[in-house]
């Protein structure tokens, strides 16, 4: 099939189900399959989660069959560190990973020498010494697929079975035939990209979100451009959710659904200001939704979970041995129904500016604790990482940008929020800390960091900051060091 690249063959596969009895279904019926689905930039906005004018059936659907998950976060909110979380269950400033990468899509064995000798491929990429998911899936015996990206490396590292650039439901049936071929478990990581930036332009097709409906977040002025973008936005998860519909349909007919554990999830916020690289609510929180063998069903949880739980809950889930080095905890109580207390006190967000261009960039952590969310920087007055998909509407198709900054007159707190975020180009001047109130402030809209009858959250937040700070061995911040 176009598009796709199968770098083991299916004799090679079955030679090995037969030199080891630990390889193979037949002798693993108890460990079910694993599809990943990952929607890109896709934040906490759900038909389930109470989205206004967004209708998600399919997703609702597959929440209604599991457990969803309303406080799940990642650790880094942009695309190849987010994925580093989750494939080593470790902190970005442990696991090497800390701003995007390049995405070679191939085996490693496929590499160019230039590709071999990238700078940026060699300079955020995950330690030998840490094993990724990927890695502890192969040595189980797991079959192993990957669409759309990779986004990390090194390739190495990331020993996938079957390659496929599209994304589609072709691809899904091709994928499990293929894995049915080798009688080993499998697990695909399903890239969607649709949620991603640019999204349908509403000047061009009839979008299933009526602009004149939305409801905005208080960030973003009350303007028809903007309106028109965040309509596209919502628009671009009806077609996801449109997606996820069809793989189920797929799995439903391939006769695997019963044997499969189906996680979906966001990579991390949407493409606006204190969305994705920031490490505000609205950039770190994520849908997460989990249904199979052995998970609760119909269920909703508050728990407060972060992305580096992720890793050792599916090891703990699939019988397959924890690293030696975690970060996260096991969630497998928690979905299983063993235990209601399962989950964190807190959970945490971290942000590395200037990593990409090699240079000193400002640092931003953030520890929530599901009311309050303390934010903590150090040098605020150097460069603050803003992707080009933030900023640019000639290729991402980014209105909100510009049009703030053509009415910031008209608009002045829009306009501060955004010059905040892109602070060199539009001079904005941005706090050391900041704290928010979410169960009365949820877009965090009013800082209380100066309101004295806060100072008892915003000190025990910092303090088990600090503590988190020791117990990672975070030595890029200055805090508590």
């Amino acid at each position: 099939m176009r598009d796709i690249i199968t770098s083991c063959c299916v004799s090679c596969l079955a030679l090995l189900c037969v030199i080891s009895p630990s390889v193979g279904k037949e002798s693993q019926d108890d460990i079910p399959n694993l599809l990943f689905i990952l929607s890109e930039d896709l934040g906490g906005q759900l038909g389930c989660l109470g989205t206004p004018q967004l209708q998600t059936p399919r997703i609702d659907e597959l929440a209604r069959s599991g457990i969803l998950c309303r406080e799940a976060f990642v650790n880094y909110p942009v695309c190849s560190a987010s994925k580093a979380v989750l494939y080593t269950g470790l902190y970005p400033h442990t696991n090497g990973v800390m701003q995007n990468t390049v995405n070679f899509f191939k085996p490693a064995s496929e590499l160019t020498a230039a590709e071999k000798n990238n700078d940026l491929y060699n300079r955020i990429r995950v330690p030998d010494q840490y094993p990724t998911l990927i890695e502890k899936l192969k040595s189980a015996g797991f079959y192993l697929g990957v669409t759309s990206k990779v986004h990390i490396g090194p390739n190495e590292k990331f020993p996938f079975d079957f390659y496929s650039k599209a994304t589609n439901a072709d691809v899904f049936r091709q994928f499990l035939n293929d894995a049915q071929q080798t009688k080993q478990p499998w697990f695909l990581m399903y890239n969607i990209s649709e949620t991603h930036r640019p999204w349908r332009n509403g000047d061009q097709v009839k979008l299933t979100v009526d602009p004149e409906l939305v409801e905005l977040p208080p960030f973003l002025p009350d303007t028809p451009a903007c309106r028109q973008d965040w309509a596209e936005y919502l628009d671009s998860i009806e077609i996801c959710d449109r997606m996820v519909g069809s793989l189920l349909d797929a799995l439903d007919a391939s006769g695997e659904r019963d044997e499969t554990m189906i996680v979906f999830m966001g990579d991390h916020g949407p493409c606006y200001q204190r969305g994705k690289v920031c490490p505000y609510d609205f950039g770190l929180r994520v849908p997460l939704i989990v249904s199979g063998p052995g998970i609760l069903a119909g269920r909703v949880t508050d728990a407060l979970i972060n992305e580096v739980d992720l890793m050792p809950t599916f090891l703990d889930l699939l019988k397959i041995a924890r690293p030696s080095l975690e970060h996260g905890v096991s969630l497998k109580p928690l979905w299983t129904g063993e235990s209601e207390k399962s989950g964190n006190d807190y959970v945490i967000g971290e942000v590395h500016h200037g990593v990409q261009q090699n240079v000193p960039g400002m640092k931003e952590r953030a520890i929530y604790d599901g009311s309050f969310q303390l934010i903590y920087r150090e040098n605020t007055n150097r460069l603050r990482s803003v992707n080009d998909d933030l900023i640019q509407f000639e290729r991402w198709q980014n209105r909100v940008y510009r049009e703030i900054v053509a009415r910031k007159l008209e608009f002045p707190e829009a306009f501060r929020i955004l010059s905040e975020i892109d602070n060199i180009k539009l001079k904005g001047k941005v706090k050391p800390m900041e704290l928010y109130d979410l169960s009365k402030d949820p877009w965090e809209m009013h800082d209380l960091v100066d309101d004295p009858q806060y100072d008892e959250h915003q000190q025990r937040l910092k303090a088990a900051l600090v503590d988190w700070v020791h117990r990672t061995k975070d030595t890029t911040i200055k805090l508590g060091n």
